[in-house]
């Protein structure tokens, strides 16, 4: 799981720098594209990643939040499996 998490702080890293305070969402598609997008706050790109993880048409969704220093923060859940 480490690695996987790695990966998602370095591709969003290569999106450019982060101000702080600010977030980014890392979006696995299921058919292999990798969306990003900038928020000024957690609730926003949790909400984010919540919506693009519950979206299963075409395959299972990932999706994870990184902070303004690139650590993952949180992991988008799909709205069934929240509780």
């Amino acid at each position: 799981m480490t690695e996987q998490l790695d990966s998602v702080a370095a591709l969003a890293r290569g999106q450019g720098q982060l101000l702080p305070g600010s977030f980014r969402s890392v979006v696995f598609e299921a058919d292999a594209r990798v969306r990003f997008h900038d928020h000024a706050d957690l609730a926003g790109a949790c909400r984010h990643a919540d919506d693009a993880a519950s979206e299963r048409w075409d395959g299972i969704v990932l999706a994870y939040v990184v902070d303004h220093e690139f650590s993952v923060v949180y992991a988008g859940k799909h709205y069934a499996e929240r509780g």
